[in-house]
């Protein structure tokens, strides 16, 4: 968030902490979207680098 106060004028930066918002909600409705196709396409789970599960279809 800093790093926005430094790049940014101060005409710009409502828009420039709009857009960094706007990307994380998007981030965070499309990333289960995508690991579900991914899983089911390919087969593997991987979680917080703990486990790694192969899903083998027959």
């Amino acid at each position: 968030m800093n790093m926005i106060t430094k790049v940014t004028t101060t005409e710009h930066r409502e828009k420039a902490y709009s857009l960094l918002y706007l990307g994380a909600n998007i981030g965070l409705i499309l990333s289960p979207i995508i690991a579900g196709f991914l899983f089911n396409s390919h087969g593997i789970l991987c979680g917080s680098g703990r486990y790694i599960y192969h899903y083998i279809k027959e």
